[in-house]
């Protein structure tokens, strides 16, 4: 996006979790030129809508996914393994997860 428009230093990606009501994390991601007063304010909107910020750069799945992925590995490891999709879920709710990854 950012290569073709005449504001490259204005381009941000906000990557919010689904559901975003309930999701808390929201990653900012900066493009090469995204200036440092572009992050700010998506820093302060960060705050403003109670989210928790990362600044991540462009990369394949970002921070949030890249960990999804291998969250999601492990408990197809365990249902692999005999263990029910709604105990794994439960396991990750009582450690302080609101979603687990079958929910």
């Amino acid at each position: 996006i950012a290569s073709v428009t005449k504001r490259p230093e204005d381009v941000i990606g906000l990557h919010f979790f689904s559901p975003a009501n309930v999701m808390k994390l929201l990653e900012i991601v900066r493009a090469d030129h995204t200036a440092d007063d572009v992050i700010a304010t998506s820093m302060d909107l960060a705050k403003t809508i109670n989210k928790v910020a990362t600044l991540v750069g462009v990369c394949p799945g970002f921070v949030g996914n890249r960990i999804l992925f291998a969250r999601q590995a492990q408990a197809q490891k365990l249902v692999y393994k005999g263990a029910m999709p709604w105990d794994v879920d439960a396991a990750l709710n009582t450690f302080g997860f609101r979603m687990g990854p079958y929910q």
